[in-house]
């Protein structure tokens, strides 16, 4: 039980938090969206509200937690510590779930299961970008650098000379191998074009073989993962969206 000794000894009471619009509020709740978006600190946010002896944080992407000794263990060291509220960072939803009087759990893809709620974190909105911006007191200053660099809490405060290379490490977190890579560089390339998704596979297949199908899965997971948005023109159902 050496590994969930180590995670039950993780403390969040001193995380220093902003506020978020969104708040857990589910004593059982699935908290999901793209990496970096903040879904972590809601978590932290929620459990500072508890003695660090009442909860067991286990982030399953950890290298140190081995998840065979995690499963064997954890429903004997819940009722040994009696544990009030469990946390599953970057869950696959590979093993049941424990009973316990909290269940918080973190991942990518949106997810519902019975009697939990689950909300959906983007990166910021630029009412929440201005009030983790400390640096620009200039609001027109803070919306180029918001539009110039993206939302995600971390740009705010990271030097710019690192800001791109920071992006594209955040992207690369969302993406399985180098085809998914170059799916998604397309798709982020082609931001405000008036280009179908036919178009854009014609243009990706020149570079890199890829099936339709597989183009085509890719687009509409992004899309139901709100990582990305096709945009219908107003009153034309039938004309090509927008990315």
């Amino acid at each position: 039980m050496k590994i969930l000794d180590s995670c039950y000894e993780i403390e969040f009471n001193k995380i220093n938090f902003q506020e978020r619009k969104e708040k857990i509020t589910h004593p059982k709740t699935i908290v999901c969206g793209p990496p970096k978006t903040g879904k972590s600190y809601l978590i932290y946010d929620y459990l500072s509200n508890f003695d660090s002896k009442d909860y067991l944080y286990i982030n399953l992407d950890d290298f140190r937690n081995q998840k065979d000794e995690i499963v064997l263990f954890l429903n004997d060291f819940i009722k040994e510590k009696k544990i009030k509220v469990l946390v599953l960072e970057n869950f696959d939803f590979d093993f049941e779930i424990p009973t316990t009087d909290s269940v918080l759990i973190s991942t990518s893809n949106y997810k519902e299961i019975y009697g939990f709620k689950t909300i959906f974190v983007h990166a910021l909105d630029f009412e929440e970008y201005l009030l983790h911006d400390s640096k620009h007191q200039n609001t027109i200053a803070s919306f180029n650098y918001f539009l110039k660099y993206g939302n995600l809490p971390e740009m705010i405060v990271l030097d710019e000379n690192k800001k791109i290379n920071r992006l594209q490490e955040i992207i690369k977190l969302f993406c399985k191998d180098k085809t998914e890579i170059e799916v998604l560089k397309l798709l982020l390339s082609s931001i405000d074009e008036n280009k179908s998704i036919n178009q854009l596979f014609t243009i990706l297949k020149k570079s890199i073989k890829i099936s339709k199908d597989r183009f085509y899965e890719l687009c509409k997971f992004y899309e139901s993962n709100q990582l990305i948005f096709f945009l219908k023109k107003y009153n034309q159902e039938k004309s090509t969206k927008k990315i």
